[in-house]
């Protein structure tokens, strides 16, 4: 890892995807809890859900085959009891 960015992922394509594998980004995802309560702190500016955008995001680094990623969480009141500690 050379470089690293913590960002919603709403806006990651393939081609962001290679860019960042290939200059060595460990991406960090903001993904607050299940789709319930990340869809409560985490919308649009239109207020539109953003869950199903992050883990698409998610699920586009996974095919790159290589770009380091991992999880980010926001402790807030509805999800800080459903966090794991690892």
């Amino acid at each position: 890892m050379r470089h690293a960015l913590q960002t919603n992922g709403t806006l990651l394509d393939d081609d962001w995807a290679r860019f960042l594998k290939e200059h060595g980004f460990l991406v960090g995802l903001s993904i607050d809890g299940p789709k319930d309560i990340h869809d409560h702190y985490r919308i649009t500016k239109k207020g539109e859900p953003t869950f199903d955008r992050v883990y698409d995001a998610a699920a586009t680094l996974r095919r790159s085959r290589g770009a380091s990623m991992r999880w980010q969480a926001t402790p807030a009141k509805l999800n800080v009891s459903r966090m794991v500690r690892s």
